[in-house]
């Protein structure tokens, strides 16, 4: 059985990181299940055996720190096989954009090596640290040495961006493309395009992959009277 738990964010690493999960098992597993869509992107570690991604074809990858985009395709998945000990980070909307100088628009539905947007060396160096530690705990807090690191080189903030984002999730979701640039003062297509290069996904997808997980958490918490 995975077991799963979540750990503290680190104050200073809040406006990029929304989330830091572990999934843990003790013994062999085999196991494959469906991942939900989101559009956020995620860095995670692998200490022991590295799961497979599969979209259009399957990918195993090489090296223990990815990189996955944001999750548009509803048929993706991962398959475990082997001794799970995975940490995964969930950067916050636009957080990967900030601290990685890049969109994660070109990365939709895919995992990259974290070699394709930092030095190589750096990257070999960053494994050999969480490598040298079995330790969970510890393995997290290099994680997030690392990215406070690269947070002190972090593109500013998008006021404009940042209000958009709390105007979806403060409505679930439930509400227009062009109510949302109106809120924050901007035509449609600057509000959109701007939007789209920092999230990696349209305003209007992401505000439908919001409505979602409002619903997968009204599911949940079993609160509804109707989920049409």
């Amino acid at each position: 059985m995975i077991k799963i738990e979540q750990r503290q964010v680190r104050n200073t690493l809040s406006r990029y990181i929304r989330k830091i999960s572990v999934f843990e098992c003790d013994s062999h597993i085999e196991h494959k299940h469906r991942l939900i869509p989101s559009g956020c992107t995620y860095l995670s570690y692998n200490h022991k055996d590295i799961p497979t991604f599969v979209n259009s074809k399957r990918v195993k990858p090489s090296q223990k720190l990815q990189i996955a985009g944001p999750k548009t395709d509803q048929n993706l998945c991962v398959e475990y096989h082997g001794s799970l000990q995975q940490i995964l980070i969930e950067f916050t909307p636009t957080g990967f954009y900030y601290i990685f100088h890049n969109s994660p628009g070109e990365y939709h539905n895919k995992l990259m090596d974290l070699s394709h947007f930092i030095p190589a060396d750096t990257v070999e160096n960053f494994a050999k640290q969480l490598m040298a530690h079995d330790d969970t705990e510890k393995q997290i807090e290099i994680i997030q040495d690392h990215l406070t690191e690269m947070s002190y080189q972090a593109l500013p903030f998008c006021n404009y961006v940042e209000k958009g984002v709390k105007i979806i999730h403060g409505n679930h979701g439930n509400i227009q493309v062009k109510d949302l640039a109106s809120a924050v003062h901007k035509s449609e297509r600057q509000f959109s395009r701007k939007f789209q290069s920092m999230v990696g996904v349209s305003p209007k997808t992401y505000a439908k992959l919001q409505q979602l997980h409002y619903v997968i958490h009204l599911m949940n918490l079993k609160e509804y009277s109707s989920l049409k």
